[in-house]
């Protein structure tokens, strides 16, 4: 659902004339043409955002980079996950360990301080009802684009955008009013430069501007409807043995046959599992090896039955992605 500030924004957005002399001018035509173009991200990147679907795929996808499990390089996920890895991620970077912890965070999890030291506190199904979890939880919207820009200062530059545009910190304390700083800057002027700081997120092999998130967003839900469907043909078979002797969750014992269990919420708690069942491992095998045998490489076929999960979800994933082009997930240039 969207929320309530958005639904306002675009009754106005679509409440104006568009049919009228003025608005066939060139110069405001374009204009609409970019209010429709940032919103279409904006809208896009807050669908990216809801529920867990979109960051599931990415730190899977990572997570079988990162173990070395033979999975091939899938160009749409390579990007998706160069694009929005400063988000996705906590810490900014693909993690290398610590992937269920690092999930949480994405899914609004928080980090609590004990005696030992800092540890993330888990939650298998986050609280809708908790304040800290709703509000902490990663907003691709949120990303340092001229979208964002465009939707919260109503295509008047922030104070933020006003530095780059001049290259001075203190340019709005200076000039207190936009007729002031227009008054030092021409809007001509102002414009070219704007111009330049925005065009790069309308060129590159992967650009921001031209990302069509729906597409994204149900490339991920057939991601994550597949995942769900081959756990519950594969039933306990997908787990390591005595998985189901030791009380684990009933993600394992799928009816099969039955629709409705094909969910993505079935396949969010699988990803769960796997990677804490994963890091487990690796905190075992790293006792073994060398401080700087961080890939762990070798691992799986060291321990295949622990790595089954893996394994579905890297067969999955690559015959969902099978056929799928870059391009397919851009906006056509006109």
């Amino acid at each position: 659902m969207m929320p309530v500030v958005m639904i306002l924004k675009l009754d106005v957005l679509l409440s104006d004339k568009v049919f009228d002399l003025y608005s066939q001018s060139p110069w405001v035509t374009g204009s609409q043409m970019a209010a429709i173009s940032d919103w279409s991200l904006f809208v896009g990147l807050e669908l990216l955002s809801e529920g867990d679907c979109f960051g599931a795929v990415i730190h899977i996808y990572n997570m079988l980079q990162q173990l070395d499990v033979e999975c091939k390089r899938i160009p749409i996920l390579e990007h998706l996950q160069t694009l929005f890895k400063s988000k996705v991620f906590a810490g900014r970077s693909e993690p290398q360990r610590s992937f269920s912890s690092i999930f949480e965070l994405f899914c609004g999890g928080a980090k609590i301080l004990q005696a030992q030291g800092v540890r993330l506190l888990h939650r298998s199904k986050p609280k809708e009802t908790c304040v800290s979890s709703k509000f902490s939880k990663i907003s691709l919207a949120e990303m340092h684009s001229s979208t964002t820009q465009s939707f919260f200062h109503l295509y008047m530059p922030s104070a933020k955008f006003w530095t780059r545009l001049t290259d001075n910190p203190r340019i709005v304390q200076r000039y207190t009013t936009h007729e002031n700083l227009f008054a030092q800057f021409p809007p001509s002027d102002t414009i070219r430069r704007a111009e330049e700081i925005i065009r790069p997120e309308y060129e590159g092999a992967f650009p921001i501007a031209r990302l069509n998130c729906f597409a994204v967003l149900r490339l991920c839900q057939d991601i994550m409807l597949a995942i769900a469907a081959r756990f519950q043909v594969l039933g306990t078979a997908a787990w390591p043995p005595g998985m189901e002797d030791i009380g684990s969750p009933s993600v394992l014992h799928i009816p099969s046959g039955i629709e409705p269990y094909v969910k993505i919420e079935v396949a969010v708690k699988c990803v769960r599992i796997t990677m804490i069942l994963i890091d487990g491992l690796l905190d075992g095998y790293a006792l073994t090896r060398k401080r700087s045998d961080v890939g762990y490489s070798k691992m799986w076929k060291e321990h295949p039955d622990a790595m089954r999960p893996v394994v579905v979800m890297r067969d999955t994933i690559a015959e969902v992605c099978e056929g799928k082009k870059v391009e397919d997930f851009l906006w056509k240039s006109m």
